[in-house]
């Protein structure tokens, strides 16, 4: 009895949803998609700073180094302690037939500013302090979620815009939508990483006296929708 009862249910299930999927498909709609996009200035942007003692030929110890660093970070408003982290540490041997076996210590520092012209100020405030190995490291906006919200509204909107313009070619009306697919991309999430050059190394940069407000790619946002409307 038991199994005969199974039986009944699963074919019962099995008739509501084939049911439900021929209305679905015999009920007349109009099929439309939309894509928006937007391009955004990154307010989090990642320095990579590295303190290396061969660049000072062992003569000034990383931890000199920090503290220069950090003076001449703050001088410049930024809060080391929670924009500053130490990304990578490491020592290395190099041996020479003259002078021995040396340790040479390096540091690398992740520094997060939020202004492409205040990244600027940065590298000119350490080129002073002969710290000239930054790189850019990621670009973010902290406001991602936010903005993508708002890209899906206006994607969904044009859909319907253009479906009701359609459905008034022939006579009828963009009615509910019955079946709504989101495609935002997801390089929205994706971490953006970009050259890794020395930009204390480029000589152009250094016979600037004033900081410079860099060109910093912006980042893309996108969203895509496609969505089915009843004809009415």
């Amino acid at each position: 009895m038991k199994n005969i009862l199974t039986a009944f249910l699963l074919i019962m299930s099995t008739q509501i949803m084939n049911a439900q999927s021929k209305n679905f498909i015999d009920q007349p709609y109009i099929e439309t998609s939309a894509s928006v996009d937007s391009l955004v200035a990154p307010d989090d942007i990642h320095l990579i700073i590295t303190l290396d003692e061969i660049d000072t030929k062992n003569k000034v110890s990383t931890e000199v180094l920090e503290n220069k660093m950090n003076k001449a970070l703050k001088s410049l408003g930024i809060d080391t302690k929670n924009d500053l982290v130490v990304a990578d540490f490491s020592s290395e041997f190099n041996k020479s037939f003259l002078k021995g076996q040396k340790v040479y210590k390096a540091k690398q520092y992740d520094l997060v500013v939020h202004t492409a012209f205040m990244a600027s100020k940065v590298m000119k405030a350490l080129e002073k302090e002969n710290i000239s190995h930054i790189r850019l490291g990621k670009l973010e906006y902290s406001k991602a979620d936010e903005l993508e919200s708002i890209l899906r509204v206006k994607a969904i909107r044009t859909s319907r815009a253009t479906a009701q313009t359609l459905a008034e070619g022939i006579g009828q009306q963009a009615g509910k939508a019955i079946h709504i697919i989101d495609n935002t991309s997801n390089n929205n999430r994706q971490i953006r990483m970009y050259a890794s050059d020395s930009w204390g190394d480029n000589e152009s940069y250094n016979k600037k006296e004033q900081p410079l407000d860099l060109g910093i790619k912006k980042i893309t946002f996108s969203s895509s929708v496609r969505v089915k409307y009843i004809l009415e």
